[in-house]
């Protein structure tokens, strides 16, 4: 429901990013990113701004989200030269003069639109990109510190990447703001520990089922970034010594074949569970798990899953890997494992162990502290000071 009436619109706010609606423009992606699109332009529209998300797709198409909330695809290459295609279109098409909020900042590039802030979803660049790559990213990224009038950064991650990169970070550092991603507490409450199916626990991977970007040598399994092929490796060690589990894998990707082909090949068909359902039926998931794990190996900002997860009193295990460590605190409200199938079991059995996390004053700040109200309001906060908003 609308906030506020939109009989009095304040002005227009404009949203950039890579994706949004799939390629069939028939539903939003699931990631993190699109849901912070679609509740950064949602809360948008509540202010009273007419809001359009831009996004580069392989057809133009312009669709209406919502009211007051419309989607424009811009027909351009899949390739990063073409986003200085998409960056003239948007000087062409859109006016420039109103504000901006690049949630793929590496779009950013216009020296025309100047109203604009950026969204930082984490580190993407690995070791494994090429040197140039990597040199040419280097150079891109400190344009957009200083072109940008903000950013906002999901993890503490991108932060310490550029105090440890760029020179003169004085004249930029106050750009810098961290603001970690959240959940939906109406949607995600705190749920009682559940039955155990047919008296085994159940551990929930509530992450999409993707591989990375580096073929080679490595299995499909071993190159999921998510960290399915860990999971699958540690479940193999819980069973060797007389832990059994039941497992349910929650999320759409091509790694999906693979885990059932290896539930089958362990003869784990029975007790490993591979699925997909829409963001409003995660819930019903979460209710039946007796711990999370989001074992990631790469590229992770403060993951919604694992946010999720802890809102609704999960025990969680999260890898090392990115902003993890910015929202799990060992011990208190979820386990750091390594990247190895021995310290992620061991996260196990320690999350095993304890069940349910502790109800009272303590669940109730992670809630607060984690929750949308604080997102919206910390975000709201930085968007109308950077770019003049009422």
């Amino acid at each position: 429901m609308m906030k506020k009436s939109m009989n009095n619109i304040k002005g227009r706010m404009n949203i950039v990013a890579l994706r949004f609606f799939d390629y069939e423009h028939s539903q939003v992606l699931a990631g993190g990113m699109e849901r912070w699109i679609r509740d950064v332009a949602l809360f948008a529209r509540d202010k009273g701004y007419d809001t359009t998300i831009y996004q580069k797709d392989v057809v133009s198409f312009e669709k209406e989200l919502t009211n007051h909330v419309r989607v424009v695809g811009v027909k351009c290459g899949p390739t990063w030269r073409s986003h200085w295609t998409f960056s003239r279109w948007l000087e062409k098409n859109a006016n420039f003069g109103d504000p901006f909020i690049y949630v793929s900042m590496e779009l950013a590039l216009s020296r025309l639109i100047q109203r604009a802030v950026g969204i930082q979803h984490g580190i993407f660049w690995e070791g494994d990109f090429p040197y140039y790559k990597k040199w040419l990213n280097r150079r891109l990224q400190y344009q957009l510190i200083k072109r940008l009038r903000g950013i906002i950064c999901v993890d503490t991650n991108y932060i310490n990447w550029c105090h440890a990169e760029y020179p003169d970070r004085a004249s930029w550092q106050h750009k810098l703001v961290y603001v970690p991603n959240y959940a939906d507490l109406q949607m995600f409450r705190v749920m009682p520990e559940p039955p155990r199916t047919d008296g085994f626990p159940t551990i929930l991977f509530p992450r999409r089922a993707t591989g990375t970007r580096y073929p080679g040598k490595y299995s499909m399994l071993d190159r999921s970034s998510r960290g399915a092929g860990l999971f699958l490796k540690a479940i193999r060690l819980l069973e060797q010594e007389g832990t059994l589990v039941q497992a349910i894998f929650a999320g759409r990707g091509p790694v999906q074949n693979a885990i059932n082909e290896w539930a089958k090949e362990h003869g784990l068909m029975d007790r490993i569970n591979v699925t997909e359902v829409a963001l409003d039926e995660m819930p019903n998931l979460y209710a039946k798990a007796h711990v999370a794990v989001v074992p990631s190996l790469e590229r992770e900002g403060t993951s919604l899953s694992a946010i999720e997860a802890i809102v609704c009193g999960i025990p969680t295990v999260v890898s090392h890997i990115g902003g993890l460590g910015n929202i799990v605190i060992d011990g208190l409200n979820g386990f750091i494992c390594d990247l190895t199938p021995e310290s992620l079991a061991q996260g196990i059995r320690r999350a095993l162990a304890v069940s349910r996390l502790p109800t009272g004053p303590t669940l109730d700040s992670f809630r607060e502290n984690l929750g949308k109200p604080r997102w919206e309001r910390q975000v709201w906060d930085h968007l109308s000071k950077w770019l003049g908003l009422e």
